[in-house]
């Protein structure tokens, strides 16, 4: 039976893409599971559990999973009917990547202690393994039920409408998630993805926004940027080490003033420290002013010592400037954007 891989009870990147593009339609989502979310959910309750339960338990909680399966088949045989045992059990072969052993286990949980929100979302995502996309939103929304405010079912609620082409009802949980958690990065991610369906642009680019403002580097950033400056925004650009690169938010001139405002002297500052922490790369910073070119100059001197003045360990053959008096012109997937003033920043090999 086709399935999909865990890693340690996590969705394995490789198995199921976590970026929607256009290229591609609507198709599995990855499904990172929230570590400490759903660990405390998937635990609670563990300080009253039974003796018997103490050594599979305690081998599950340290990720000794094929030991614990071990004891824990052992302790079934002695206590058929204890529902965490079936759990526990269940939650180890996920965590191997035995989604398909692990169903009748997680599905014996649920029957034994029908009112355990934890045990119906976790065999919701043992059904999302199976690929049994209506079974796992069965799942979900039966712990929702007993639990309005579980998280993690949320979450994976609104990965499985994602996957289903639902953008509207996808945000629904993950706005109930955003509530309690702003900083949740799938759930943050996600929306953007779901606006972007929607074609609602203006609340697209205030989730990529809230996204790399929260998480500025990486993979997904570059994604969210991209996108954002795709539909005109150039709030954030991109400032590529390498992958997987870091954004940053854009630096702002008011036109004819050569210094920044007090505002970007954060980003500015972050790019700073990058370059520093990198030695093995110089940084280019452009600066353009549309027929001002001695504006432009000024702005990049200022950036230039700037970041030598709060960063003296960079030497100055590492700050390259140049200037122009023209608008910086963008190409985007949606037509050439014009930004002036503008500075652009980026990194190249010193050698």
């Amino acid at each position: 039976m086709p399935s999909r891989r865990y890693t340690h009870g996590h969705c394995d990147d490789s198995a199921a893409p976590d970026v929607y593009v256009d290229k591609v339609e609507r198709s599995a989502i990855r499904r990172t599971a929230w570590a400490v979310l759903a660990l405390l959910a998937a635990l609670a309750g563990f300080t009253g559990a039974s003796r018997a339960q103490e050594d599979g338990a305690a081998l599950f909680q340290q990720g000794r999973y094929a030991e614990a399966k071990t004891v824990l088949a052992r302790q079934l045989a002695q206590h058929p009917g204890d529902a965490r045992l079936h759990f526990l059990m269940g939650r180890s072969l996920l965590a191997g990547n035995e989604a398909e052993d692990a169903m009748p286990y997680l599905q014996k949980a649920v029957e034994l202690e029908n009112g355990h929100a934890d045990y119906h979302f976790w065999l919701g995502l043992a059904h999302w393994a199976l690929l049994d996309v209506e079974a796992e939103q069965a799942s979900y929304r039966r712990a929702l039920d007993l639990d309005p405010d579980h998280l993690p079912a949320h979450v994976y609620m609104g990965h499985n409408f994602m996957d289903r082409g639902l953008w509207s009802q996808a945000l629904t949980h993950y706005a109930r998630v955003l509530q309690d958690v702003p900083d949740q990065p799938e759930a943050l991610f996600n929306s953007a993805l779901a606006y972007r369906r929607l074609e609602g642009t203006a609340e697209e680019n205030a989730a990529w926004k809230r996204f790399l403002a929260h998480y500025p580097s990486g993979r997904k950033a570059m994604v969210a940027v991209e996108h954002l400056n795709a539909n005109g925004d150039f709030s954030f650009r991109p400032l590529v080490f390498g992958p997987p690169g870091v954004v940053l938010e854009q630096i702002r001139f008011t036109p004819g003033d050569p210094t920044p405002d007090p505002a970007s002297l954060e980003a500015l500052d972050r790019a700073g420290q990058i370059v520093l922490q990198s030695p093995e790369l110089i940084l280019q910073v452009v600066a353009y002013a549309q027929d001002a070119p001695g504006v432009a100059e000024a702005q990049a001197r200022f950036v230039k010592a700037h970041l030598l003045r709060q960063f003296p360990g960079i030497a100055p053959e590492r700050i390259r400037i140049s200037w122009f008096g023209v608008p910086e012109t963008v190409p985007t997937s949606s037509g050439t954007m014009v930004l002036n003033p503008s500075l652009r920043l980026f990194t190249e090999p010193a050698h």
